[in-house]
């Protein structure tokens, strides 16, 4: 039988008839493990690794630890249920209890409109600019003179804009999600000296934002032991491999991770690459299919401080780079990579052409299930860091995910997942870049 058979069965089991067989079995490791699962059944607090570490001193195979470890993701998933039942009601009445982008109305929300458009100061050769659009959930794409702007979930926007002499406007050009435009144009003040040459293309910055939560202020939520360390070190990877500038949230609210990615999506261009991580508990709602971060202000009885796959969608979707990347390492993460699986075969064969492509890609640990943590990092982020790191040239998203799939279903009973998040945009055929640093590429 396999494992995903397994777990089915396992799913169709009472967690009391389950746990209370362990505990009452004549074999000393499988009485040792029905202690753990029913510690974790009424409080949540034994983690995967104590699992983990049982099976190991006892000499088990890897089959037979993955059969042990898919019992633990059944007790897991119904404890975290029971102990998330107020918030989960609210979401079940209220679907869009959590989000902070508005929700199109399912009689038609009308286009976006530009309410308004002005002047915001000058910096020598620069024209600062504000806006802010209505109906925004409907935006597509903003430009001011071409230029990708960030639009938030309020509908605020801004440029920096190069002013040429002579140059006396500048056009706002808002895309809804019809293809259809809209354009508003304001007098700007040409620069009273010539404006330096624009700065010559080049390759882009690659940031990432990695975000770790593992303490909660609600003491029923568990803390984890891993997601410091998994971001130190997965974190440390990309910069020493790729060439990432990174940026470290540590157990941030919900108010602070939509901060720093409202601060990203200002920041950033076309010819960027951003990455977004997150190490820290999550979960699915059944009855939507939609999946939730839960930073360090989550509560248990209302979902107002999770945070959305919708939310994170439409912040990825704002983001003015083409090449875009979510890693999630949290239980029911899969979520994201439901809309659209990448069909290898037909993705661009370079990465040059790759690049000139949106492409907005997730990756996740697991699917519709719980993931493992682990003694120092999660399974998920020990293969991720050390594919990265054996990276020997430039490399498609696609082929990391193959690899770290390998690796993680090898140990554990979960399945990594990638897939494009269509509501963010994306160009078919595309997938995201992985390029080893200059001075570490090998042929």
């Amino acid at each position: 039988m396999s494992i995903t058979e397994q777990k089915a069965v396992f799913q169709s089991v009472p967690v009391a008839t389950l746990v209370t067989g362990l505990v009452n079995s004549p074999d000393p490791v499988a009485k040792q493990v029905g202690g753990l699962l029913q510690t974790t059944a009424t409080s949540g607090r034994a983690a995967y690794a104590e699992v983990k570490s049982v099976l190991k001193q006892a000499g088990y195979d890897p089959a037979t630890t993955k059969t042990y470890l898919a019992m633990y993701q059944r007790v897991r998933r119904e404890q975290r249920t029971r102990s998330l039942a107020g918030a989960l009601r609210q979401l079940a009445a209220e679907p869009g209890a959590a989000d902070l982008f508005p929700s199109r109305a399912n009689d038609g929300t009308p286009p976006p409109n530009i309410v308004e458009f002005a002047n915001a100061g000058a910096r020598r050769t620069r024209a600062v600019v504000r806006g802010l659009i209505d109906s925004n959930e409907r935006v597509a794409e903003a430009r001011v003179n071409g230029q990708w702007v960030f639009v938030d979930e309020q509908g605020r926007f801004g440029a920096n804009l190069v002013i040429a002499p002579g140059q006396t406007e500048a056009v706002l050009t808002v895309t809804d999600d019809t293809g259809a435009t809209k354009e508003r144009r304001i007098a700007v003040q040409a620069p009273a000296t010539a404006a330096a040459a624009p700065p010559a293309v080049t390759d882009g910055r690659k940031l990432a934002l990695m975000i770790a939560v593992d303490t909660y202020r609600n003491p029923e939520i568990p803390a984890l032991g891993t997601p410091a360390a998994d971001v130190a070190e997965v974190g440390r990877a990309l910069n020493e491999r790729l060439g990432y500038e990174t940026r470290v949230l540590r157990n941030p609210t919900k108010a602070q991770i939509a901060d720093a990615l409202r601060k990203l999506g200002r920041e950033v261009t076309e010819q960027d690459q951003v990455m977004v991580y997150y190490a820290g508990h999550g979960y699915e709602l059944a009855e939507t299919g939609t999946g939730y971060w839960l930073p360090s202000d989550a509560e248990t009885t209302s979902a107002r401080n999770w945070v959305s796959n919708n939310d994170i969608a439409r912040f990825l979707n704002r983001m003015p780079a083409k090449q875009v990347m979510l890693v999630s390492d949290s239980c029911y993460s899969g979520a994201f990579t439901k809309e659209q699986k990448l069909d290898a075969a037909s993705r661009a064969k370079t990465g040059e052409e790759l690049r000139q492509r949106r492409s907005v890609m997730a990756l996740s640990s697991g699917g519709d299930e719980p993931v493992a943590d682990g003694e120092t990092n999660s399974p998920f982020a020990t293969a991720l860091m050390a594919r990265i790191r054996a990276l020997p040239r430039e490399s498609g998203g696609f082929e990391l995910y193959e690899q770290v799939r390998e690796d993680v279903t090898r140990d554990v009973p979960q399945t990594p997942q990638y897939g494009v998040i269509k509501a963010a945009g994306y160009d078919e055929g595309g997938d995201y870049v992985l390029s080893p640093k200059a001075s570490t590429a090998t042929n």
